[in-house]
């Protein structure tokens, strides 16, 4: 697998710190310049080279002024030079520094490279010159890397002599000095000049440079002018390059401010829809302030996927006053758009929905009442009284909407509820539902002894077709009393009991059936 520079030297680093963090726990306890020293020792013996490039992973830990010597002395090895650098990387002080520094002036190639990224990585000022030296070297890998390690040691000597190179001839350096260039922009901005990021973020933006640099570039450009980027953003969401437009999405959820949400609905409503779908969740992504009106309205009419893309943010961003919109939408023919709707609904934020659907119930009727049934099963909101109300109702759809709700909902001390509705059931053709209602119910109860006797009790003097239906839902529930009672219908004389008993036991999650069977 080949790296970048850049990535290889995270990787390396990472890697490092994963070793660093396993050696501090694995070592035992002893003073620092005792293990410092008996790793010295080891690098200037004869030891082979795995013992030698463990002893610099741990002079990372271990390692003082006194290491720099002996670990610059390796920085020429092709074996152990990229071992020495990780411990001189880790060293505070300016020895370390000065060691990379007049190192770096020997070597050439790889090794020069690898070097060149470690002073870098130490972010050494004092390397500036030199560095900028290297910008003009006829190896193309030792420029580049001296480009990006001018832009982690940043400041404004190191700034202008990327900007000097940004014309080169070789487009390799030239990604290098872009990417360098960024890395500047980036301190000035984390150090209050925006506007000086800003204008360095537009040169690179203008340079003849790879895309991904441009990309950087035009996220940082917009994000460093505040508001007064949204012209830019606009502009890049308008590109037909779809990475710059991948770009701008990102971006677009980074800008604050109450301007980017009516800057970004004015766009949507320009925009192609297969973009629009795209740009709605990102607009949606910008809670703290997000414009609920305009996902609704996109939500409402327009191209399918961009109202099923709206349908689904407000999910996550939508309030109470999307509660009617969206019921309407839940009662479309689309075949796409109503479960898109009734599935926001059910996720739609906020206790202040949760009671308009419960004021609601008192005065709707036909297929929105049982909507708001199911809406209660599915918030798992507290309505009881309105959902026995609705056992009452002429339509099977209904009942069974409120039976399911109440499966949903009832607490422990009211599991009677639906038990009375499988036993007794006041219409026939809800015991099904029922059935369902209550197992839903049994099996989310938390103390399942409790449930189990409950239901145990409610067999006695049921009908065998009651009875097995009980049975199976004990077999749900389990623990110690389902199994008593499954064993007790088995041993039974009623042959249908016995059939649904053995057939249960012999699914039962534990061995504790074994006996009985």
């Amino acid at each position: 697998m080949y790296f970048t520079q850049p990535t290889f030297r995270v990787f390396t680093m990472l890697a490092a710190m994963l070793f660093v963090g396993s050696l501090s726990m694995a070592v035992e306890p002893k003073p620092i310049a005792d293990e410092e020293k008996k790793l010295l020792a080891l690098l200037r013996s004869n030891e082979p080279f795995s013992e030698k490039a463990i002893a610099c992973k741990k002079l990372a830990i271990f390692g003082s002024n006194e290491a720099v010597p002996e670990l610059a002395k390796l920085l020429p090895d092709p074996q152990l030079s990229s071992w020495a650098r990780i411990a001189l990387e880790a060293i505070p002080g300016d020895e370390a520094d000065k060691a990379l520094r007049n190192v770096s002036q020997t070597l050439e190639g790889r090794l020069l490279v690898g070097t060149i990224n470690s002073i870098g990585v130490r972010r050494d000022a004092r390397a500036v010159e030199s560095l900028a030296e290297r910008l003009r070297d006829n190896d193309v890998e030792v420029a580049s890397a001296a480009a990006v390690a001018l832009g982690l040691i940043g400041g404004d000597s190191a700034r202008q002599s990327l900007r000097n190179w940004l014309t080169d001839s070789r487009a390799e350096v030239r990604n290098a000095v872009a990417e360098g260039l960024v890395l500047c922009a980036e301190r000035l901005q984390a150090g209050g000049r925006s506007d000086d990021a800003a204008e360095l973020y537009d040169e690179i933006r203008q340079a003849d440079v790879p895309l991904q640099r441009v990309v950087e570039a035009t996220r940082g450009a917009i994000l460093a002018r505040g508001e007064d980027g949204i012209p830019l953003l606009l502009d890049t969401l308008r590109s037909d390059e779809m990475k710059l437009f991948q770009l701008a999405l990102g971006t677009a959820r980074e800008l604050p401010g109450r301007q980017v949400d009516v800057a970004l609905a004015d766009e949507l409503a320009r925009m192609a829809p297969p973009r629009a779908a795209l740009l709605v969740q990102a607009m949606a992504d910008r809670t703290a302030t997000v414009d609920v009106n305009t996902l609704l309205g996109a939500a409402q009419q327009g191209e399918l996927a961009v109202r099923l893309s709206a349908i689904e943010a407000l999910g996550r961003v939508g309030d109470v006053s999307c509660l009617a919109p969206l019921m309407q939408m839940a009662g479309e023919s689309n075949a796409d758009v109503s479960p898109a709707a009734i599935q926001t609904l059910a996720n739609l934020p906020g206790k202040d929905v949760d009671e308009e659907i419960v004021s609601r119930l008192s005065n709707t009727s036909g297929s929105a009442y049982q909507l708001l049934l199911q809406l209660v099963g599915q918030r798992r909101i507290q309505a009881e009284r309105h959902l026995l109300q609705a056992l009452d109702d002429t339509d099977p759809a209904v009942r069974g909407a409120a039976l399911n709700a109440l499966g949903e909902t009832l607490p422990r001390d009211r599991l009677s509820v639906l038990i009375s509705q499988v036993v007794e059931p006041k219409h026939s053709e809800d015991w099904p539902v029922a059935v369902q209602a209550l197992t839903v119910a049994a099996v989310r109860m938390p103390d399942r002894e409790a449930c189990a006797t409950e239901l145990a009790n409610a067999t006695q003097g049921a009908s065998s077709e009651t009875t097995s239906a009980l049975l199976e839902i004990l077999s749900r529930v389990g623990g110690s009393k389902a199994l008593d009672t499954l064993a007790a219908a088995a041993k039974g004389a009623d042959p249908q009991l016995q059939d649904t008993s053995s057939r249960l036991l012999g699914k039962w999650n534990s061995v504790d059936a074994a006996p009985v069977l």
